[in-house]
């Protein structure tokens, strides 16, 4: 079996048989997600607030309601596979895009432009191809989150 990447989602909205959850914001040291007492928190608190990402889950009738901890999970090669299409997929794109231009004789600032175009084909390539995998890379709902304290929930 598999190894699923685990995280909390705040339940938002319980609508037409499914629940619209918001990723819970971390603090850098895990800790009390209300943001407050040290500095990095509180910057963290700056940064995401009101920025959750959100996902509409299908559920069963009742089983949520709005305010609810639950546990989401995502299976690691499927997190790798979207690190990848985020992160590497541009990045090969510049650097093949430079080089391109580069080896065809273009100087410095067409190797800029080069690059940038690569960027750009990389960018849009990683989100084409992240949308025909949304299916995929969507996050499955756990169940509830047990234990949560008070501290926890926001």
């Amino acid at each position: 079996m598999e190894s699923l990447v685990q995280g909390q989602a705040l339940v938002r909205k319980v609508e037409n048989g499914a629940i619209v959850v918001e990723a819970m914001p971390r603090t850098a040291c895990g800790g009390c997600a209300h943001l407050r007492g040290c500095g990095i928190s509180t910057v963290a608190g700056l940064l995401e607030r009101g920025k959750g990402a959100r996902l509409t889950l299908p559920v069963g009738a009742g089983e949520y309601q709005p305010g609810d901890t639950v546990v989401l999970g995502v299976a690691s090669s499927v997190l790798l596979r979207a690190a990848l299409l985020t992160y590497v997929l541009p990045v090969a794109a510049l650097v093949v895009g430079a080089l391109a231009v580069a080896v065809a004789g273009g100087g410095d600032g067409a190797a800029l432009i080069g690059g940038g175009v690569g960027l750009a084909t990389g960018l849009g390539g990683a989100r084409i191809a992240a949308r025909r995998q949304e299916r995929v890379l969507r996050p499955v709902l756990l169940g509830r989150a047990a234990g949560v304290s008070e501290c926890e929930t926001g």
